[in-house]
């Protein structure tokens, strides 16, 4: 996961961290090129060598290194692309010169390289390093935003809250990028399970949009419509959440708080598709399909209530029969899944809709996938559900009788006339 706002995360800001650790500094060996005047003083500030001895059959050699010259030394790897080389050259001089002016350059190139190599928690660590110690501003807002989307991409949420957080509290963050902050300090808090911290930040991005629309032209949409979907996902998890209990009475309670959060999530993902990301209004549309199925499901899965054999006189037979308890399972659960059919038919066309969407604009990402992959379960579900009334585990009904039991074989059922029905 790369940032967009921060999201300048390549080896060529290596460049800029060769600025960062060569100004104000002289090189090494440096001497003033101005003779001094007599009685005057100047004081040279100098990187330090550092020389290491071995010694191998009686013989020593010797090994010199200076901060600079590793840093030059990773800097070239990996602009070839060779992260590993780098990072052994970062690694020596971050252990030799941690305090050297090289540090925090090196910091935000190991980074780098610990992205490239899909290293969350390493990236992320270095980032925030690279933030606590370069010096100007917007490179602290770069490297601390760095560090936050790492740490989350390594479900670091706690690392990635504390981050933002710190970023949040600066005072010279612009519009796009405190939106930014606040969506994904939102998607931190929702991961973490905090609906609350949750839904204050994604109301805090909104709120500062709708503030400033008229007078701030954002880059994109991006992180608005990132908040407003991680405002449907609050009621679409307290959807998940709302438990279907018996008896009868709680149970019907239960449903219609489902059915609420249902609706408040389906209204407030397709808020997130107004704004026309081509990313999060292919997510949020997936979810709405979703929305329908697991409420089906939910409703198949919830407890039966408690049935008993019913025995009751049938007129037509003149006897007494029973409804067994089995039966009444049966006509029950057949009655609950022809009634929440209409469910999969609403998820087939909203994923359809959402397909014929993402093929009119163009769109091409893991959710267009994941459309496509839920319309076609969902097909599967829908064919293979029957239209019968009897249940999956139900008894076969008992066929209607033609005859009697109480009337002989030998006399017609129809001029039959019993005087008196036996119990």
């Amino acid at each position: 996961m790369t940032p967009l706002i921060f999201k300048n995360l390549v080896p060529l800001l290596s460049t800029l961290a060769v600025v960062l650790s060569l100004a104000g500094c002289p090189k090494p060996g440096t001497t003033p090129t101005k003779r001094p005047s007599t009685g005057s003083v100047t004081r040279l500030t100098m990187e330090p060598i550092l020389i290491v001895a071995h010694r191998s059959g009686g013989k020593y050699t010797s090994v010199a290194f200076s901060a600079e010259g590793l840093f030059r030394k990773g800097l070239v790897a990996q602009r070839q692309g060779k992260c590993k080389p780098a990072l052994t050259a970062y690694g020596q001089l971050l252990k030799h010169f941690g305090r050297s002016v090289y540090a925090a350059p090196t910091h935000y190139n190991a980074g780098l390289c610990w992205q490239r190599l899909r290293k969350w928690l390493q990236a992320g660590r270095h980032f925030e390093a690279a933030g606590q110690n370069v010096a100007k501003p917007a490179e602290q807002i770069q490297a601390l935003g760095a560090a936050g989307v790492n740490f989350a991409a390594a479900k670091r949420w706690t690392d990635s809250q504390r981050c933002f957080a710190t970023l949040l509290a600066r005072q010279d963050l612009k519009v796009h990028q405190r939106i930014e902050a606040h969506a994904r300090l939102a998607y931190a808090w929702y991961e973490s399970g905090n609906n609350a911290r949750t839904r204050h930040n994604v109301d805090r991005a909104l709120a500062l949009y709708r503030k400033t629309r008229a007078n701030v032209r954002l880059p994109s949409l991006y992180y608005v419509a990132m908040a407003a979907y991680y405002r449907a996902a609050i009621y679409h998890r307290l959807t998940s959440q709302t438990p279907i209990r018996l008896p009868v009475e709680q149970m019907q309670q239960d449903v219609e708080t489902m059915a609420t959060w249902m609706y408040k999530a389906q209204k407030a993902y397709w808020h997130a598709v107004s704004y026309k990301n081509h990313v999060w209004a292919m997510a949020a549309t997936y979810q709405v399909g979703t929305l329908y199925w697991d409420f089906r499901r939910a409703l198949m899965g919830a407890p039966l209530p408690r049935f008993s054999g019913v025995r009751y006189f049938d007129k037509t037979l003149k006897r007494y029969e029973t409804i067994t308890a089995a039966e009444q399972r049966a006509a029950y659960f057949a009655k609950i899944r022809t009634k929440t059919r209409v469910l999969l038919r609403h998820a087939m066309v909203v994923y359809q809709k959402g397909i014929s969407t993402s093929e009119r604009i163009g769109a091409k990402n893991l959710w267009v996938t994941k459309i496509r992959q839920g319309l076609a379960a969902v097909k599967l579900a829908y064919a293979k559900d029957p239209q019968r009334t009897d249940g999956p585990a139900a008894i076969p009904r008992k066929r209607k009788p033609t005859r009697s039991p109480l009337v002989p074989r030998n006399m017609d059922p129809k001029t039959y006339r019993p005087s008196a029905v036996g119990i």
